[in-house]
């Protein structure tokens, strides 16, 4: 139980249990990661409700892309008119019910529909730290100690997302987390001359084609000298589709999956279900990130260095 049992002595609160379906997988997985060490590893985690909050108090706090949409520095109409998109497509992307393509089709809708009015209403990228400001989006407590861990290693971080990458760079920059080991893949912002906004940079990512593209558009990044020999990965993400961000990845040896699930565990045992199917490790928990914290601070306790003859 020695592994094992460190895990599951993490604790972010006494309400955020830690689920295990296959626990020698997980015993497995982790030894290999020790024992390869922190040359051999890298971090993937997407961005919204996985590196950010979820909620803070029980109040939800704003997506990268509400830190726009809902901001007080734009018009009421622009504020209406996004809500009335979020409003008619996120349960509709939300049923499972829907088949994956019909989904991601309305997904892709309702993203280029939120560009064309983040262009119609002259969203202006000087705007975009004052929005985070006002803004209800925040880090979970101790992402910057587990970023700074990776970084103390050297062990490089990708950050992919679904929501406005441009956004998720400013929350990370207000909390002095941009750090040099860090990248982030998502929908940037395009700007005019002026800086206004114009759209995204193609393709546009969302939560279905996200993991596809990050192997396909970013490939000379897992082509690096310095992360080609990274077969280990620890993925963070609070969606069942963001398990499979390493599916088209060459070499990989050990993946230890970790989600976040934020939903209500007694509304909707069913999607626990999947979650555990799909996740190594399952934490319930919305604001906190101290568990893949202490999991990486264990893993890179642990690691021996190589010996060199």
């Amino acid at each position: 139980m020695g592994l094992l049992g460190a895990v599951l002595r993490l604790k972010s609160g006494a309400s955020s249990p830690i689920l295990m379906r296959n626990r020698p997988r997980v015993s497995a997985i982790l030894h290999r990661l020790i024992q390869d060490g922190h040359r051999k590893l890298q971090v993937m985690i997407d961005f919204d409700y996985t590196i950010s909050r979820y909620s803070r108090g029980g109040v939800p706090c704003d997506s990268s892309y509400q830190v726009v949409e809902a901001s007080p520095l734009m018009p009421n109409g622009f504020r209406k008119q996004t809500l009335s998109l979020r409003q008619r497509y996120l349960p509709l992307f939300e049923n499972q019910s829907i088949p994956e393509d019909i989904r991601q089709e309305l997904m892709q809708t309702w993203l280029r529909q939120s560009h064309d009015l983040m262009r119609q209403y002259h969203v202006s990228r000087k705007d975009i730290p004052l929005m985070v400001k006002l803004s209800s989006a925040a880090l979970r407590s101790d992402v910057p100690e587990f970023l700074t861990l990776a970084q103390e290693k050297k062990v490089p971080v990708i950050v992919f997302s679904a929501g406005l990458a441009t956004v998720a760079r400013e929350i990370l920059r207000a909390n002095g987390c941009l750090l040099d080991n860090l990248t982030i893949v998502g929908n940037d912002l395009l700007v005019d001359s002026h800086g206004l906004v114009t759209g995204v940079r193609r393709p546009i990512v969302d939560g279905i084609n996200k993991s596809r593209l990050l192997a396909s558009s970013h490939a000379d990044y897992f082509k690096r000298d310095d992360h080609e020999e990274r077969c280990n990965v620890v993925v963070l993400g609070d969606s069942t589709g963001d398990a499979h961000v390493t599916d088209t990845m060459r070499n990989t040896k050990a993946v230890l999956k970790v989600g976040f699930f934020v939903q209500n565990a007694v509304d909707s045992p069913s999607l626990l279900d999947q979650y555990q199917d799909e996740f190594d490790i399952v934490i319930l928990d919305r604001e906190s990130f101290s568990v893949v914290k202490e999991l990486l601070r264990l893993i890179l306790s642990l690691a021996q260095p190589r010996k060199t003859n």
